[in-house]
C-alpha cells in the first residue's frame, strides 16, 4: 500500500514543522502517540493539539488520553470550513509542497517518476523550511537549533535533490566482470543511520538504497541541455549543435553520426579569468567527445 496521507505537524512558537507520510488516515495515530512521548522524554511536553475533528484525530485523541500513553493532551477542533483557525498547518502544507514541486521541476524529473518520489521531495522541503532562521526572545538561529537545540549534522554533507551518482553494489558473490555500481539519484538522508547516510533511488529495480558509499557525479540524474541561466548546476557550459531537451546519450551519438566535434564555450565575464573548475569541465568534455570518436573509427575499421 502506497503512503499518500500527510500529517503536517508545526509548533506555534517555533514554526518547527514535522511531516510524514502514512498509507492510511488511521495509521498516523500510534506513530504521533509514540512521537508525543519522545518530546516528552525530552522535557517538551505537547499540551495543545489543534485540528479539524476527522474520525482519525478523535481516534487520536482517545489514545493520547487512555491508559496506555497517558499524554494529558488537549484537544481543541476549528470548525467546519475554518481552516484559518488551524492556519499554521495549512500554510506549512501549502509551502512545502510548492517547495517539493520546485524541487522536482529542477531536478527535471518526468512525470512518471514524480509519482514515485514526491514524498522524497517533500520530506527534503520539509528539512529545507527548519532550516530557515527565525528571531525568538532576542536569539536569531534556524528552527531546528531553536527547536532541538542544535544545528543537523546532514547539513555537512548537503547535496542538490536528484543529483546523480554512483552507488557500490557489489556483493559477496558478484561477478568479476560485472559492474561494482549503479547510478542512482540522490533523494534524501537518513537521518536515522547517520548524518552522512544518503537516501539513493535505484530507478531500475525501483527502491531506495541507504548508503555513504555514493561517488558523486556533480550534475542531475535526469540532465537536460537547458540555457545556462535555468540550468541548475551552472557549469557555464553551451553545447552548440544540441536542441533544447535532448538527453546527453542522444548528443553523443549525434555527434558521432556527423563525425562533428562538440564545440563547447565557456560563458565568462570578459574581465574575468576562467575559473580551474571551467577549465576543468572543458578538458573532461574534449576527452570525452575523442574518445568515443576514436571508438567509432576502431569500429569502422
Amino acid at each position: 500500500m502506497i503512503d499518500r496521507n500527510w500529517r503536517m505537524i508545526v509548533d506555534e512558537r517555533i514554526k518547527y514543522a514535522i511531516s510524514a507520510f502514512f498509507p492510511t488516515k488511521g495509521g498516523m495515530v500510534e506513530p504521533t502517540c509514540e512521537l508525543f512521548q519522545k518530546l516528552k522524554d525530552k522535557g517538551m511536553p505537547v499540551k495543545i493539539v489543534r485540528c479539524d475533528n476527522g474520525g482519525e484525530n478523535l481516534k487520536l485523541e482517545e489514545r493520547c488520553n487512555n491508559v496506555d500513553w497517558k499524554l494529558s493532551v488537549k484537544f481543541e477542533y476549528t470548525g467546519r470550513a475554518t481552516s484559518q483557525r488551524n492556519h499554521l498547518a495549512e500554510l506549512t502544507i501549502f509551502h512545502i509542497g510548492s517547495r517539493g514541486r520546485a524541487i522536482m521541476k529542477a531536478a527535471n524529473l518526468p512525470e512518471n517518476a514524480k509519482r514515485l518520489l514526491y514524498r522524497e521531495a517533500f520530506k527534503i522541503a520539509t528539512y529545507l523550511n527548519n532550516l530557515r532562521v527565525e528571531s525568538i526572545d532576542g536569539v536569531e538561529t534556524t528552527r531546528y537549533e531553536h527547536y532541538l537545540g542544535k544545528k543537523p549534522g546532514f547539513t555537512k554533507y548537503l547535496h542538490a535533490w536528484g543529483e546523480a551518482g554512483t552507488v557500490k553494489v557489489k556483493g559477496k558473490n558478484h561477478p568479476k566482470l560485472a559492474d561494482r555500481g549503479t547510478t542512482c539519484i540522490f533523494v534524501g538522508y537518513e537521518l536515522k543511520s547517520g548524518d552522512d547516510m544518503f537516501r539513493m533511488y535505484n530507478p531500475n529495480t525501483k527502491r531506495i538504497l541507504i548508503t555513504r558509499d555514493v561517488i558523486w557525479l556533480r550534475h542531475m540524474y535526469f540532465n537536460r541541455f537547458e540555457p545556462a541561466e535555468n540550468r541548475f548546476y551552472h557549469t557555464s557550459i553551451d553545447a552548440t549543435k544540441v536542441k533544447e531537451g535532448d538527453d546527453i546519450n542522444d548528443i553523443n551519438e549525434t555527434s558521432d553520426a556527423n563525425n562533428e566535434e562538440m564545440i563547447i564555450n565557456i560563458e565568462e565575464n570578459r574581465n574575468e579569468k576562467p575559473t580551474d573548475r571551467n577549465k576543468s569541465v572543458v578538458l573532461m568534455w574534449r576527452e570525452l567527445v575523442n574518445m568515443k570518436q576514436s571508438q567509432k573509427k576502431q569500429i569502422m575499421k
